[in-house]
C-alpha cells in the first residue's frame, strides 16, 4: 500500500477513464462508499450523461454483491490485490450469468464497468476472460445480405426510417448522436455532404456522407417540409407529432426494421459496428475509422481489426489442399 496525505491508498497504475486520484484505504474497505466516491469522479469527467448512469448502475450492482459475499470476497482484498480482484469478478460474472442470467452483452457491459472503477482506485483491469468466445471479432455487424435485407426493410417503412437506418449504417452514428442531430448540423450537394455530429463528453466531429447516405437524407429532407409539425423543431428526425425522436423510439424502430429483415438482434450499434467493418475491409486506415466513430482513444477502434469469423473461417480454406 503507498501513502498519500497519511491515508493508505490502493497501489497501481493511475489510467481512468480520465484520470484519477488516490483513494483513501478506509474508504476501498466499503465497497458501497467506494462506489459511491467513483460516481462522485464520473459526474466530474467528460463522459455522456448516459455512460455515467450505466457506470453508476453497473458498479453500484457490484458494490451490492460484495457487500453479500464479504466473507468470501474483502472488499479490501478486492479493491487493492489483484488476485483478489480477479476473483471476485470471476464470481461476480457467474453471478450475473447463472444467477441473474443476463445475456453476454449486457454481462460484458457489467464488467466493462467494473474495468473503469478498478482503473480509477488504481489497480487496472481484471484480466479475466469476457463472456465472447472465439474471434468474432469487436462487437456483431451485418454481413452484406443482412445489411440489404436492413435496409429493404427499412424503405418499406418510408423514407424517414430508411434515412435513420442509412445514417447509422453508413456514417457510423451512435443512437445518442443520431437522434441529436438538427437540420442546421447537415449540409448536402450533389457531390458532396456531411453532418456535424455531437459525440460523448459534448465534442463535436464532421462526418462525411457517402452517396448512398446522401440520396436518402435528401429524399427525407424533401419529406420533411410536409411532415405535421416539423416546421416548429429544429430537430432533424421527429415523430409523428413533429417533435424530436428520443433514443428509446430510434431503438425501438431498429428492433422493428430488424425484426422485419430477419435480424431479430439488430440494435442501432450493429449498424455502427457494421459501417467500421465495412470501412476498414474497403481499405480505410485506422485512424479514418477513428474519426469518422469519435473514439478518443485508437486502441477502441483498434478492436475493429481484428478478423471477423468469416476472415477465420476463409484464412483456414486458403490454407487447405486437395489430396
Amino acid at each position: 500500500m503507498a501513502s498519500v496525505n497519511g491515508l493508505k491508498t490502493a497501489r497501481g497504475p493511475r489510467t481512468a477513464v480520465d484520470g484519477s486520484s488516490p483513494v483513501p484505504y478506509d474508504v476501498l474497505e466499503d465497497p458501497t462508499a467506494t462506489v459511491a466516491a467513483y460516481s462522485a469522479h464520473l459526474a466530474r469527467t467528460g463522459l455522456s450523461p448516459a455512460t455515467i448512469r450505466a457506470y453508476g448502475s453497473h458498479t453500484a450492482s457490484f458494490a451490492r454483491w460484495l457487500t453479500e459475499h464479504a466473507v468470501h470476497h474483502p472488499a479490501a482484498e478486492a479493491f487493492t490485490d489483484p488476485h483478489s480482484r480477479d476473483y471476485a469478478c470471476r464470481d461476480y460474472r457467474s453471478h450475473l450469468m447463472n444467477e441473474r442470467r443476463l445475456a453476454s452483452g449486457s454481462i460484458d457491459a457489467h464488467l466493462a464497468a467494473l474495468d473503469g472503477l478498478y482503473l480509477w482506485v488504481g489497480l487496472g483491469r481484471s484480466t479475466m476472460q469476457r463472456t465472447a468466445s472465439g474471434p468474432t471479432g469487436f462487437g456483431q455487424h451485418l454481413d452484406a445480405r443482412q445489411s440489404k435485407a436492413v435496409l429493404r426493410a427499412a424503405e418499406r417503412r418510408g423514407i424517414r426510417d430508411l434515412a435513420l437506418v442509412a445514417t447509422m449504417r453508413f456514417a457510423g452514428l451512435r443512437v445518442s448522436e443520431v437522434a441529436a442531430l438538427n437540420l442546421d448540423d447537415v449540409w448536402i450537394t450533389p457531390a458532396r455532404g456531411a453532418m456535424e455530429v455531437r459525440g460523448k463528453g459534448a465534442k463535436m466531429r464532421t462526418v462525411p456522407l457517402s452517396a448512398e447516405c446522401r440520396k436518402t437524407l435528401g429524399q427525407w429532407l424533401l419529406a420533411r417540409r410536409t411532415w405535421p409539425g416539423a416546421a416548429d423543431t429544429a430537430a432533424l428526425f421527429v415523430g409523428e407529432r413533429g417533435t424530436r425522436l428520443t433514443d428509446r423510439a430510434v431503438r425501438y424502430m431498429v428492433s422493428e426494421v430488424g425484426q422485419a429483415a430477419g435480424v431479430p438482434d439488430l440494435h442501432p450499434h450493429t449498424l455502427r459496428h457494421t459501417c467500421a467493418r465495412r470501412m476498414l475491409d474497403g481499405g480505410a486506415q485506422v485512424t479514418e475509422v477513428q474519426m469518422v466513430l469519435g473514439h478518443a482513444s485508437l486502441a477502441t477502434t483498434m478492436a475493429y481489426t481484428r478478423p471477423s469469423q468469416e476472415q477465420y473461417d476463409a484464412a483456414v480454406e486458403a490454407g487447405t489442399e486437395e489430396w
